[in-house]
């Protein structure tokens, strides 16, 4: 040792040192973390008397004598990680946040060094359907951070035009640019060049900054040559250090005619051609350069060499069974066809192609070709791969899927991969583009298979993939993403479906890491499992109070519901509706987490607690009570007089200024209290109403709920003829601070500082005056802002709610009428949120109609719904959906479709939040669409119920006896439950039903919603021609104290007292009618046990109130003579004589009665019935008639015998003209009720 410095002498052959001169001798291989394994792989390390082999010369445990455990280490340093456990798949999704339908995002991926820094490789996408900055289609390339996957940059050809397609194919290329950065090849195979049209071009973008470097073109290219349908990257082989560019041709035109395909090699430093490679024994329609692959050496002569696929290469096995066709490297020269040795026509192998590695063990890389349509054991089109040798072309083996099943087309992509399975051989892996899997037909899946003997290893699908979505299209493997030393693998969906807002074709890219379970809890590190050793830490786990991150989201024992209440002093933390000091409900649940279910006080002492007792003041009114007609739910059921015959009363409610034109009842909406009598009121639009602002300003005007009598009207002090206020109105609650409810209405045509920009105004619910007005920061003319307000909660936390309305007008980037939504601020009007479709296009004319709904995305804030009645979904044109926007933030949680409504249907025209339909918790939404057609009428109308969680249709709606052109759903409501099973209903206005005798007299139909049945159908009883009820309509509350709601609606063409469309709304009330004289207490009835009294009863003589006037035994028909005295108190014409004739007297006989001129009676005879007694008590035995024919008597005799005696005559009763001698028995001078009469 000399210096410590291991010396040795060697033989100078060279004669370039003199002989026996020592040189240093290299260093052993180090083992630095003294586990006895050294790193041999140190460049120039001696591993002469080492142990080698250590895959982490700093970890001591780490070696290849080390025991494997599940901790996502390769410890044995076998080149397989965790093997002998359970194995896992985490995979991510990426979507084009910018893309839009038909962009096929995903089309092509390719796996990047790392271009960012950040010591993660990188993924290339090429999105050929993009329309960049308005060309269509002009293609783009997307660079995603292997890191997080976001988007580094977006690649695009300056002098792109429309159909290029740049992103058909990519690749990452080595570095071109001596930046130390790996590059990019992207092509645009419809690029038309100076070679013609779509002679196509390759395009070399820069790895660290996405600029363009250089575009290549074939010089001897020409039209239709599709130029760069294939590409890859090829290590250097002209010898300038750096790498080529290999493009294939599969439409060049070569002497060996059309389409028979070419490869062209370009230099990757100045894009001229190195080689333009052809078949020399190619036929037509060959099609070679389908696919092309940048191999290693494999013809030993130190040059990378160059394979391509002829696809429909006509061999011994058949027209199109096809070939793979090796090129050399240093000189271009043919060097093999691959075929299979067991194809058959029309397998069409080399469609994909591929270097995988060493799999034959010989030290040369061998070549995996797809035959996607090769018919196999399990089917026809299953497809197939076939392994070839590098080094003799012979075919090693042919891998199948034994799952697969016909039309997979297996091998339409391949690709290499390096051992993962600890056998030392490189993996293989493949597209089924079509493979039908449990997301549906041709969701597409990717399989893996062993290098060694081409068993399946793992077969790939998206958990979250659909029907037609086509993963595995492309495929490509990318370096280690995850940390655990294994690369992952990165399949284009290149149809994939935007699932949110169901937008076709935007195409997605899923990267799946291949790992172990350690946990076993069904997620891997890569799918969001942040501690793989514990099954209690995972992405999507609930919280937990246990000091652990049990959701992975970085937060320890957070509040999962967003109610306020961390987990560890929630009982429930997934439901924002339980927390402590929370109101007990009667619904089985610890909503208070008291440890005590449903419980309260027993204020009445009958032994149930409140909340399940519904009045807690009233003994006889609790659970399990016997129901009785009286307009209480007495056995606290939901129902009121259940068992007992109802009916539905309507009352129409008018404005008392209303004039003809006004066509109030265009909205309504109810509004909570304002009036401070307990009663929910309600407010209704008049947007023609022309006030001291203008013709057709319009106007709110409040309705007491208890009387229906009018409050107030609230007008805009700053509007203009034309404004229509009160298009739309809604109740927002108190954003004044009074304590009192406000109202906010839409003016869709104000001129703000642009023509029918539209706007919306605040007014007080106290007195009707302005309170504020909101307008967009950013308007447009005919934006018709407020076509559509609805309250909103409060999203800001400062305590107001805030208001939501509609713009469909609104012009945005992606073209006139796509239509927004905004969000103000319930305190000062300040914009919140401006709602957009990013997916929109011309016409949608998002913001129709919009919805304040519940939390339906679990994060503890309100969330909005969006109605865009004319988007053009995959439905057909005009079909029209509904968007659910997250109040939080303003992004789209997920498009509302019908998946069974044509185009034309207009769903979203109303949209409402309907409470929990289908018992899930949350709640749901329902949407009208008024042009569906039906079984024998076209735009009959319908209504769709959606999941608010998840965005599935749960069931639609229709009216049995519809009829054409009805427009069912024009306007939609939710409703409290009506009949008692615990669902709430759905209230959907049907503005041009034909009732018998008025065609478009307009009603109301109110569903179940828990099964979609009629539950009622309302009609004005006063209707006529084209009043259109139904054209608004709402649950206003319970206005009649039995507990169950009214539902008002509003017509505003009905002709109000001669007065044309002033307009009119209808309030309806179901209720029992528990005496069955035709009236309930909505309609006036004072006394529902007693059917003798009810509005328009005729009042009799028996101290009630019969006609519910509050009046008792009065004169009816104002003729002078009240019940007690009138023996027809409905006809002025009829009417009796005061009950006593004064001054009554014997005269002489004792047998004639004389009195004083009685009251004209204004009839010929008069009859009496008089009583004789001496004894009060003893008068009806004596009764006794007395007749005269002449009104103006004034004497009569006693005819009767023997002759009466007493000292007093009682007159009963007078008569004169009563039907069938009926009268008024009244009483007698002496206070007796007379109960019988003596004339016969």
């Amino acid at each position: 040792m000399k210096g410590g410095i291991r010396w040795r002498t060697i033989l100078v052959v060279s004669g370039l040192l003199p002989a026996g001169i020592p040189i240093p001798q290299a260093a052993l291989c180090p083992d630095n973390d003294g586990d006895g394994y050294a790193d041999c792989t140190v460049p120039g390390c001696d591993p002469t008397g080492v142990t080698c082999g250590d895959c982490a010369d700093d970890d001591y445990g780490i070696n290849p004598g080390a025991v494997e455990t599940c901790d996502h280490v390769d410890e044995d340093c076998d080149g397989a990680v965790d093997e002998g456990f359970p194995e896992g798949v985490g995979e991510e999704k990426v979507m084009d946040g910018e893309g839009e339908s038909g962009d096929d995002f995903g089309w092509s991926v390719a796996g990047i060094g790392d271009v960012t820094g950040d010591g993660v490789p990188d993924v290339v996408v090429g999105v050929p359907g993009d329309d960049v900055s308005g060309v269509s289609n002009a293609g783009s390339v997307v660079l995603l951070s292997g890191a997080d996957l976001s988007v580094v940059c977006r690649m695009s050809d300056p002098g792109g035009a429309s159909g290029d397609e740049l992103g058909y194919a990519v690749a990452g290329i080595g570095d071109v640019t001596g930046d130390g950065t790996e590059d990019i090849a992207a092509s645009a195979i419809f690029d038309d060049t100076l070679q013609g049209t779509n002679a196509g071009s390759v395009l070399i973008f820069s790895g660290a900054d996405c600029s363009l470097v250089r575009k290549c073109t074939d010089p001897d290219g020409a039209e239709s040559d599709e130029l760069g349908f294939a590409l890859d990257g090829l290590r250097d082989i002209s010898g300038d250090g750096v790498p080529e560019v290999v493009a294939g041709v599969p439409l060049d035109d070569t002497a060996q005619g059309t389409n028979a395909g070419s490869v062209v090699v370009f230099s990757g430093s100045d894009c001229s051609v190195v080689f333009k490679l052809t078949d020399a024994l190619a036929d037509p329609q060959d099609r070679l350069g389908e696919a092309v692959a940048g191999l290693e050496d494999v013809t030993g002569d130190g040059t990378a060499d160059i394979a391509a696929g002829a696809y429909l290469d006509d061999t011994f096995a058949g027209t199109n069974a096809g070939s793979v066709v090796i090129f050399s490297g240093a000189d271009g020269s043919f060097v093999r066809r691959l075929t299979d040795s067991g194809g058959a026509a029309s397998d069409e192998l080399g469609r994909s192609v591929a270097g995988i590695g060493d799999v034959t063990g010989d030290g040369i890389e061998d070549i995996a070709a797809g035959a996607y349509l090769d018919d196999t054991g399990q089917g026809v089109d299953t497809g197939s791969v076939v392994v070839f040798s590098g080094a003799d072309g012979a075919e090693v083996m042919k891998c199948e899927d034994l799952d697969g099943s016909a039309d997979d087309e297996l091998g339409v992509a391949v690709a290499g991969l390096r051992d993962i399975t600890g056998d030392g051989k490189p993996e293989i892996v493949a597209g089924a583009f079509l493979d039908d899997t449990l997301g549906g037909a041709d969701a597409g899946s990717v399989v893996v298979f062993s290098g060694a003997d081409c068993s399946v290893v793992r077969k790939l699908t998206d958990a979250d993939g659909l029907a037609g979505d086509e993963l595995g299209y492309a495929v490509t493997v990318v370096g280690d993403l995850s940390g655990d030393g294994v690369p992952e693998i990165v399949a284009g969906a290149r149809y994939a479906d935007e699932p949110r807002e169901s937008e076709p074709n935007l195409g997605s890219v899923v990267i799946f890491a291949l790992e172990s379970d350690c946990d076993g809890d069904g997620v891997t590190p890569y799918g969001g499992d942040c501690e793989d050793a514990d099954a209690d830490l995972f992405a999507g786990n609930a919280e937990a109070c246990d000091v652990k991150d049990n959701d992975c989201d970085g937060s320890i024992d957070e509040d999962g519901d967003a109610d306020g209440f961390g987990v560890c002093d929630d009982c429930d933390d997934g439901d924002p509706r339980v927390f402590p000091g929370a109101v007990e409900l009667c619904n089985g649940v610890d909503d208070d987490c008291d440890g005590s279910i449903d419980e309260g006080p027993d204020g009445d002492n009958d032994g149930y607690e409140a909340p399940c007792d519904c009045d807690d003041g009233d003994g006889s009114i609790h659970p399990g009570a016997v129901e009785v007609c009286n307009h209480v739910d007495d056995n606290c059921d939901g129902q009121v007089d259940e068992g007992f015959s109802s009916l539905t009363t309507a009352e129409k409610v008018l404005d008392p200024q209303g004039l003809a034109g006004d066509e109030m009842g265009q909205s309504i909406a109810a509004i909570g209290d304002v009036t401070g009598d307990g009663v929910p009121d309600f407010a209704v639009g008049a947007p023609f109403d022309d006030t001291s602002a203008g013709t057709n300003s319009g106007s709110v005007i409040v309705f007491s709920g208890a009387d229906r009598s009018f409050v107030c009207k609230g007008i805009d002090p700053d509007a203009a003829s034309g404004d229509e206020l009160g298009y739309s109105v809604a109740g927002i609650g108190d954003v004044t601070g009074d304590g009192v409810p406000d109202i906010v209405a839409g003016a869709y045509l104000d001129n703000t500082s642009w023509g029918d920009a539209g706007s919306v105004v605040v007014f007080s619910g106290a007195d009707c005056s302005f309170v504020r007005k909101c307008t967009d920061t950013d308007p447009g003319g005919r934006d018709y802002l407020g076509c559509s307000v609805a309250a909103l909660g409060d999203i800001t936390g400062d305590g107001v709610p805030e208001i939501v309305a509609g713009a469909w007008g609104d012009d945005t980037s992606r073209g006139n009428d796509r239509g927004s939504a905004l969000v103000f601020s319930g305190a000062d009007c300040t914009l919140v949120l401006k709602l957009e479709d990013r997916f929109g296009a011309y016409d949608d004319e998002l913001g129709y109609a919009v919805a304040g709904l519940e939390d339906v995305t679990g994060d503890g804030v309100p969330d909005i719904a969006v109605g865009a009645r004319l988007d053009d979904t995959q439905q057909g044109n005009h079909s029209g959906s509904v968007i659910i926007f997250s109040g939080a933030d303003g992004s789209i949680v997920r498009k509302l479709i019908d998946p069974d409504g044509p185009g034309g249907d207009q769903l979203g025209t109303s949209v409402a939040g309907v409470g929990d339909v289908d018992g899930d918790g949350v709640e749901d939404v329902a949407a009208g669409a008024p042009y569906v057609d039906l079984a024998g009428g076209y735009d009959a109308g319908a209504v769709v119920i959606f999941s608010g969680a998840d965005g599935s249709v749960i069931r639609k709606c229709s009216d049995p006896d519809f009829g054409a052109a009805d427009h069912l759903g024009t306007a939609i409501s939710g409703a409290p439950d009506l009949n008692g099973d615990g669902v709430p209903e759905i209230l959907a206005g049907v503005p041009y039903d034909d009732i018998p005798g008025a065609g478009n007299a307009g009603s109301v139909v109110v569903f179940s919603g828990a099964n979609c049945s009629v539950v009622d159908k309302l009609t004005d009883p006063d209707a006529a021609y084209g009043d259109e009820l139904g054209t608004s309509v709402a649950a206003v509350g319970d206005l009649d104290g039995d507990g169950v709601t009214e539902i008002a609606a509003g017509a505003p063409l009905d002709d109000v007292s001669a007065a044309t469309s002033a307009g009119s709304v209808s309030v309806f009330a179901t209720e029992s009618d528990c005496d069955g004289d035709g009236c309930s207490p909505f309609c006036g009835d004072c006394d529902d046990v007693d059917s003798s009294r009810y509005p328009g009863a005729v009042e009799s003589c028996d101290g009630k109130d019969n006609d519910c006037d509050v009046a008792i035994d009065e004169d009816n028909d104002a003729d002078g003579f009240d019940a007690c005295n009138d023996c027809d108190n409905a006809n002025a014409d009829v009417w009796s004589t005061p009950g006593e004739c004064r001054d009554l007297m014997f005269a002489g006989d004792r047998q004639t009665l004389t009195w004083q001129t009685p009251v004209e009676l204004g009839g010929n005879l008069v009859v009496y019935d008089t009583i004789r007694s001496g004894d009060s008590s003893d008068f009806v035995t004596n009764a006794f008639c007395v007749e005269s024919d002449d009104g103006s008597d004034t004497s009569a005799t006693d005819a009767s015998s023997p002759a009466a005696g007493a000292a007093f005559y009682y007159l009963v009763r007078a008569e004169n003209d009563c039907p069938d001698g009926q009268g008024s028995l009244g009483r007698s001078s002496a206070g007796q009720e007379r109960t019988a009469r003596a004339c016969p």
